[in-house]
């Protein structure tokens, strides 16, 4: 009797410690679906975006003496900013450029002709700590898509000079690529297969 009495008690035992290790088992299953980072994909190229270059040259406000003595107001044109935005075709992206914030949002998607509309909007940011944003104005691109494996170039271009209520020179944009740029612009030999756009 003494010796059935302990082997049952062995086997509770037993079927505790299975029953916590399945229920850990279980625990370890369910945590990488619940981790949202687990379900991330690899390659974030997936999703198609195009390249647009953008290159803002602001205006700087000069104080001139000339040769009578008098004083005279110039606006001088800045070292320009480059960036190369790879914005999201579907979506509206937000860049940031120095003290200047842009936003693409897509207009119009011609898939026939793989034709793009893309809308710019710059503002121009003020303070160090909380950012203070002034609208300065907006510009369009349009033209054809080029490219492979979800990284596209946008053939055209657009320019535009921008002023503020006085009438003085803010910045002066270009937004896109010539067809010259476009044909000197890399693409990696690694991006072979053509990734559809709807």
């Amino acid at each position: 009797m003494l010796f059935l009495r302990h082997t049952a008690h062995a086997l509770v035992i037993f079927s505790l410690l299975s029953t916590t290790k399945l229920v850990a088992t279980t625990f370890k299953a369910n945590d990488s679906v619940d981790n949202p980072m687990m379900q991330m994909p690899k390659d974030i190229r997936r999703t198609p975006r195009v390249r647009i270059a953008v290159e803002i040259q602001p205006f700087k406000k000069a104080v001139m003496r000339g040769i009578d003595g008098k004083k005279k107001i110039q606006f001088l044109k800045s070292e320009p900013l480059k960036r190369m935005l790879r914005a999201r075709i579907k979506e509206t992206n937000h860049f940031y450029l120095d003290d200047w914030h842009i936003q693409t949002t897509p207009v119009a998607w011609d898939k026939s002709t793989k034709v793009l509309t893309m809308k710019l909007k710059y503002y121009k940011q003020f303070g160090q700590v909380s950012k203070v944003e002034e609208f300065v104005g907006e510009s369009v691109v349009k033209g054809y898509l080029t490219g492979s494996d979800g990284i596209y170039l946008l053939n055209g271009q657009s320019k535009r000079l921008f002023k503020n209520k006085s009438g003085d020179p803010v910045i002066n944009v270009t937004a896109g690529f010539s067809p010259k740029q476009a044909s000197e612009v890399a693409i990696s030999p690694k991006q072979t297969s053509e990734k559809s756009i709807r």
